[in-house]
């Protein structure tokens, strides 16, 4: 799995990896080496797994109530785009 699009990532938005990888959000596998342990390991290992699920809640806010932020984000989108 080398290079497993890194280089278009790199090419697209100048990062080697995505913010969900940095922060531990999501499981990756970049060697053909121990592939199916590490994805075995991916799909059973309850704690590893707990662990990455709650990364992703922390860095998405996956359990707080998003409507308001979205509405507001909305709010301040409008005025941009109405003036252009």
């Amino acid at each position: 799995m080398e290079d497993a699009g890194r280089k278009l990532l790199i090419e697209r938005t100048g990062y080697a990896t995505t913010s969900i990888i940095k922060h531990g959000a999501s499981f990756l596998i970049t060697e053909k080496q121990g592939f199916l342990e590490r994805l075995k390991m991916c799909l059973t290992d309850l704690s590893a797994r707990k662990k990455v699920m709650a990364n992703f809640d922390r860095v998405y806010e996956a359990r707080q109530i998003q409507l308001p932020k979205l509405l507001q984000e909305i709010k301040d989108i409008i005025p941009q785009v109405t003036m252009k």
